[in-house]
């Protein structure tokens, strides 16, 4: 189920229990001149944010999907983790160049492949090469799918001593760069369960670099 309000300006009071948005005047004409749409998760609310321009002003449509977080898109290929899958999205711009208003949109992305991962705490995503790598939050690694099992672990940091379901290090962020994995975030270097938690307001650090990942 979506729904898509109109959009609104800062001053306007919708009713308490729709969707509304507000947006600063002079981003408009920025995704104009881009000519970009942006897409934003909200795993709080449960909704995929597809954020563009239309009529002058910005208009969110709105998606719904389980405590959607990382995206990655490339080739026509959007890939969003949520709370046990990772969907596949693959772009029909023929579909999209049939919807009404016919003209509008450039770009329309139907739902074609899902895989059930669990509870694995999804926090990003990237493709590398073809490759759709996944940061695997509660097993503390980096990881890829099959068609066999829930998940293939690829990579954990050094200090990581065995993948358990334990969230030790809170690893959540990921960069790709030339087609590989290079950089990876978290909240602690910590080996226990929720270890991280100890010292999370000071604890933030990254691993990045060839050494690391290999390549």
């Amino acid at each position: 189920m979506s729904q898509e309000p109109t959009p609104t300006a800062a001053h306007d009071q919708p009713a308490p229990s729709s969707l509304r948005s507000v947006f600063t005047t002079t981003l408009p004409p920025l995704f104009e001149d881009l000519g970009i749409s942006l897409l934003v998760t909200t795993y709080q609310a449960g909704k995929v944010i597809v954020v563009r321009v239309q009529n002058g002003m910005l208009n969110t449509h709105f998606r719904a999907f389980a405590q959607p977080m990382g995206m990655a898109i490339k080739n026509g290929r959007l890939a969003i983790g949520t709370h046990v899958h990772v969907w596949e999205l693959r772009n029909q711009p023929e579909v999209g160049r049939k919807l009404l208003p016919v003209g509008r949109h450039d770009a329309c992305f139907l739902p074609r492949l899902g895989h059930l991962t669990g509870n694995i705490q999804i926090h990003e995503l990237g493709f590398a090469g073809d490759e759709l790598w996944i940061v695997n939050t509660r097993f503390s690694c980096l990881c890829t799918l099959d068609a066999v099992n829930s998940f293939v672990p690829r990579w954990r940091p050094a200090f990581i001593s065995q993948l358990a379901p334990d969230d030790r290090c809170h690893l959540n962020g990921l960069a790709v760069i030339d087609d590989r994995p290079r950089l990876v975030t978290m909240l602690g270097r910590a080996d226990t369960r929720g270890g991280w938690r100890e010292n999370k307001a000071r604890g933030g650090t990254g691993i990045g670099g060839r050494q690391h990942f290999g390549g």
